[in-house]
C-alpha cells in the first residue's frame, strides 16, 4: 500500500482505446466512480471521446499513442508511470493493455488484473493470445459468469463485476412526451455478423404482413453490413416500416420513445457477456427481447423483465413481439421492474464497490506473498 498518513490507495486502469463503446464506456464510469481510499488514474493506448470526458471530471488520462505497429515506447512509458506513481494495482481491459501491463508491473510486482472478458463467447481472433495472457494476471475479472465460463477460468481466480449504469444518463431515459402509435421495436449495436439485425428483420416482415401500418423497426447503428442490410430490407425501409438510425454518441433519445427493445446475437459467431445495450433498454423502461445465450441470463429476467428467445428463431421473435403488442399492461410491468432492477442493481456505485472489493483481495493476495 502507498503511505499510510495519505490514506490512499491507487489504481492504474490500462485501456486499448477511449472511443465510443461499451468498454470504454466502462472505465469512464468506474474512474469517476471509485470512492475513498481509491483514486483511478488512467493509461489509454489510442484516444478518443472519454478522454475528454474523464478530464472534465477531473481523472488523470494519459494517452500513450503507438506510432507504428510495433511501437515499444507506449510500453515504455507505461513502465514509467508504474514505477513514478505507484499504483497498489493495474486494471486492464483489453489484450494489448494486458501485454503492455504485464511488462510494466514485473519489477515492482504489482499485481495486475485482467479485465479483458467482455463477452460470453472466446474470439476466433486472439483467443489464444487473450487466454495465454489471462493466466499470468492476478486475476481474471468479468462482466458475465458466462465470460469466465467461455474462458474456462477457475473459481479460484475469476470474478464477476456487472456492468453499471451512469446516473447522469437517466434523464434521458425518460419518455419524450406519448409513445408512437405504432408499436415501436428498437435494436441498437453495431450492424456486423455478431449482431443479428436480420433475424429482427425478417420478423418484421412476418409482423408487417399480419398487420400493415401497425408496426415500426429502429434499427440504430453503423457496421460493415449496414448498406447490405438496406438493401436486402429495401420494401421495409421504403415502406416506412423499417429506419436505419445512425446510433452516435448517446442513443438513449432514440429508444426511449419505443416500446420494445432488443438484441439478437448469432452465436456461432458471438454472444454476449453483460449487455450495455440491454442495459439502456431496461433503463428507458423497455421490455426486452434477446437471444437466449452468453450472458443475457444474468441480465435479463425471464417474464419479469423480458423474453429470452432461441438463436436465430423468426418465429420466436415474431410470436414475443406479439405477445408484447397484444398485452401493454404486461410490456409496461416488464419495462417497470427492468427499470427498477438498473437502479437497484446495477448502479455507478455497486460498480464501485464490487470492483473495489476485487482490488482489495488483489493487494491481500500480494501482502501474502510479500510475506
Amino acid at each position: 500500500m502507498n503511505d499510510a498518513a495519505t490514506k490512499q490507495c491507487r489504481v492504474l486502469l490500462v485501456v486499448d482505446s477511449l472511443n465510443n463503446g461499451g468498454l470504454e464506456r466502462q472505465v469512464s464510469l468506474l474512474a469517476r466512480s471509485l470512492h475513498e481510499p481509491w483514486v483511478a488514474r488512467v493509461a489509454a493506448l489510442g484516444g478518443g471521446i472519454y478522454c475528454e470526458i474523464m478530464q472534465g471530471e477531473g481523472v488523470k488520462v494519459d494517452v500513450l499513442l503507438r506510432r507504428f505497429r510495433f511501437d515499444p515506447s507506449p510500453t515504455l512509458r507505461l513502465r514509467t508511470i508504474v514505477r513514478e506513481w505507484a499504483p497498489d494495482v493495474v486494471h486492464t481491459w483489453g489484450w494489448m493493455s494486458t501485454a503492455a501491463a504485464l511488462v510494466a508491473c514485473r519489477p515492482g510486482a504489482i499485481p495486475v488484473i485482467e479485465g479483458s472478458i467482455r463477452s460470453g463467447r472466446v474470439p476466433p481472433k486472439r483467443g489464444r493470445i487473450q487466454s495465454l495472457l489471462l493466466s499470468r494476471a492476478s486475476l481474471v475479472v468479468a462482466n458475465s459468469q458466462a465470460g469466465l465460463d467461455a474462458f474456462r477460468v477457475t473459481k479460484a481466480r475469476g470474478r464477476v463485476v456487472h456492468n453499471g449504469f451512469d446516473p447522469a444518463r437517466m434523464d434521458l431515459c425518460a419518455p419524450d412526451g406519448a409513445k408512437p402509435e405504432r408499436f415501436t421495436v428498437a435494436m441498437t449495436g453495431r450492424m456486423s455478423r455478431d449482431k443479428d439485425f436480420r433475424c429482427l428483420l425478417s420478423a418484421a416482415r412476418v409482423l408487417n404482413s399480419e398487420a400493415a401500418g401497425a408496426w415500426s423497426f429502429l434499427a440504430v447503428g453503423a457496421g460493415d453490413d449496414r448498406d447490405a442490410l438496406m438493401r436486402e430490407y429495401a420494401d421495409l425501409v421504403s415502406s416506412g416500416v423499417a429506419s436505419f438510425l445512425e446510433i452516435g454518441n448517446e442513443p438513449l433519445p432514440k429508444l426511449r420513445g419505443a416500446h420494445v427493445g432488443v438484441l439478437l446475437t448469432d452465436p456461432t459467431v458471438a454472444a454476449e457477456g453483460f449487455s450495455n445495450a440491454i442495459m439502456e433498454y431496461m433503463a428507458c423502461g423497455l421490455p426486452v427481447v434477446c437471444t437466449d445465450s452468453g450472458g443475457n441470463r444474468e441480465l435479463v429476467l425471464e417474464g419479469e423483465t423480458g423474453v429470452l428467445v432461441p438463436p436465430g428463431n423468426v418465429g420466436a421473435v415474431v410470436q414475443a413481439l406479439r405477445v408484447l403488442r397484444a398485452d401493454t399492461a404486461a410490456a409496461s410491468r416488464l419495462g417497470r421492474t427492468g427499470r427498477e432492477r438498473i437502479l437497484r442493481e446495477f448502479s455507478a456505485d455497486a460498480l464501485a464497490r464490487r470492483t473495489i472489493r476485487v482490488y482489495e483481495e488483489a493487494v491481500r493476495n500480494r501482502v501474502k506473498v510479500d510475506e
